[in-house]
């Protein structure tokens, strides 16, 4: 009986040992691959499962199907109704995981990896798909000249950041831990192990960490701005006999994505999500023309009275539209925030910040036209109008807090104005008295000024 009992546990203990990730030889969610698995081909080598590939289709989209050639397509987190039907769809530029492939009426088909983005891992095809270059990539490339570390680690355990590079010297998105991350948990010393090192032409040491698989310069870890002396090669077609090299310069055609407004014509609109993504698609392809905003307060002045949003910066473009609100509108007087705008087809364009007031909280903003908006005077205004009356207060801020603080029952209330005397809407700060120098401390403290203004009363306004 203790065999038997000693038997179970350590079968629990095997099963609960095994790493709960999918492999070549598993796609969860996929019936098709799950029956005809031994007619694949996994992509990926060792413990590089899979592939990231860039979608590149001549439509500008595609739509990942539930079998190779089949009309079926998989459901979505970020679904559209395209077609009559929901979809998971994925626009030109998108980055995908491919696992493995299926050769099916003489095209290649590969399968997607397991992703929160969709429900069930969908199957594209291959000629779609523009490989791209990897850590995996430039290992294999450089494997000759990696080398046992041995050296000091005190840079890295000593530095108030280290950042992060997905192989030394890339073109790639760099993650800075410290500052993304949080300063919480920050231990640089998880950094202290590394693999194997490598040392660029300019003499300085990187190391392949053990903890988060990425790579730090052991030279100078806290740097960002090291130039990418290796930058990624472009993406190149994906080749049936799996060999890549990347040295060699292969032209291929960059299919641009598709515009919003012409996939949903004839079609129902996309849900908050899609509609996002088209926002940030847009907005990535012009992104040298957009102009930073640095007065971002509006209010709708509409000839028709309110303002619809629409996806893209053009007057026919798609509306954004709720399935219980309707269109989502901004009346007239709404106050909308503006960060960006651009000039699209001979007009000024705004991308607005704030949803709609209809809209639920969730749903996304898009672009109205400048021409329709009225800049609102701020804070920020009054303050360059006023510049030539403004002097360095040399008082005791708390001082100036108590003698604005009006006290009543247990109560002490203090008004912050948008500007001295101004009429629009003022914040009634409402303190206990017990708790008003805790509170009035922290506003002196958060107060990063030393102007103030004196009205014609001889009030005295710090900010």
């Amino acid at each position: 009986m203790r065999k038997r009992l000693l038997s179970i546990v350590l079968s629990v203990v095997v099963i609960m040992a095994t790493p709960l990730t999918a492999s070549a030889d598993a796609v969860w969610g996929n019936d098709f691959f799950d029956r005809n698995k031994d007619r694949t081909e996994p992509i990926g080598e060792g413990n590089n499962r899979s592939k990231r590939f860039c979608v590149n289709s001549p439509a500008g989209f595609v739509v990942p199907k539930l079998e190779p050639g089949s009309d079926k397509v998989i459901n979505s987190y970020r679904s559209i109704q395209y077609g009559g039907g929901t979809v998971h769809l994925l626009i030109n530029g998108d980055i995908v995981s491919i696992v493995a492939t299926y050769l099916h009426n003489g095209e290649y088909w590969g399968v997607l990896d397991f992703s929160h983005d969709y429900t069930r891992p969908g199957w594209i095809k291959m000629d779609e798909l523009l490989l791209l270059y990897e850590k995996y990539d430039f290992e294999e490339e450089n494997k000759d000249a990696f080398y046992e570390y041995t050296g000091s680690y005190r840079t890295v355990i000593n530095a108030k950041r280290v950042v992060l590079w997905t192989w030394p010297g890339s073109d790639r998105e760099k993650t800075v831990y410290g500052e993304s991350w949080g300063r919480a948990d920050y231990d640089p010393s998880r950094f202290a192990d590394v693999d194997y090192a490598y040392r660029d032409r300019n003499g300085r040491v990187w190391g392949k960490t053990t903890w988060t698989r990425d790579w730090v310069c052991l030279s100078d870890p806290e740097n960002s701005d090291i130039p990418a002396f290796n930058p990624a090669p472009p993406s190149k077609k994906w080749t049936p006999d799996g060999t890549f090299d990347w040295s060699v310069a292969v032209p291929v055609t960059v299919w641009p994505p598709t515009s919003y407004s012409k996939l949903f014509v004839g079609n129902k609109p996309a849900d908050a999500s899609m509609w996002r993504h088209f926002v940030n698609v847009f907005f990535q392809q012009h992104e040298e023309d957009m102009i930073k905003q640095e007065r971002t307060r509006f209010l709708v002045n509409e000839p028709d009275g309110t303002s619809v949003v629409r996806a893209e910066p053009v007057l026919t473009g798609e509306v954004l539209t709720h399935w219980y609100c309707g269109p989502l509108k901004y009346p007239n007087g709404t106050e909308v925030f503006i960060d960006y705008a651009c000039f699209h087809n001979g007009e000024y364009w705004g991308l607005v910040a704030n949803a709609p007031p209809i809209a639920p909280t969730n749903y996304p903003p898009g672009w109205v036209p400048m021409e329709n908006l009225l800049a609102i005077f701020t804070n920020a205004d009054f303050i360059d109008t006023h510049r030539d009356k403004l002097y360095r207060h040399s008082g005791e801020l708390m001082v100036i807090l108590r003698g604005a603080a009006e006290k009543l029952d247990d109560f002490t209330y203090i008004i912050l104005w948008e500007w001295p005397g101004s009429e629009v809407e003022k914040n009634l700060v409402k303190i206990h008295t017990s708790r008003f120098s805790a509170v009035a401390n922290a506003l002196v403290k958060n107060n990063t000024s030393d102007i103030a203004y004196i009205d014609e009363a001889g009030r005295e306004w710090p900010p």
